[in-house]
């Protein structure tokens, strides 16, 4: 029998790629969250922030966000943030 599964969170695909810099709504999917998740989040490791000013968790895997007013770059590194 299995007593535990451990689990990485991980971040699979956002869209749209392109957006406005004052803000856009995004659809994020990934794994390591469900319906019951709280606290989601996408971490832009250039400038240490999260950039979500609001999400909702619409399905396993899958959340919106709507973006905070910033310049992103197609280069620039986004994380999924879960909790903590």
């Amino acid at each position: 029998s299995i007593s535990s599964i451990n689990f990485s969170a991980g971040l699979i695909s956002v869209s749209p790629t392109l957006g406005s810099s004052g803000g856009t709504l995004l659809t994020v999917s990934g794994v390591g969250f469900g319906t019951e998740t709280n606290d989601v989040n996408l971490y832009h490791t250039p400038s240490g922030q999260n950039i979500c000013s609001t999400t909702t968790v619409t399905a396993y895997g899958t959340f919106t966000c709507q973006t905070i007013a910033m310049e992103i770059a197609s280069a620039d590194e986004l994380k999924l943030w879960i909790g903590g």
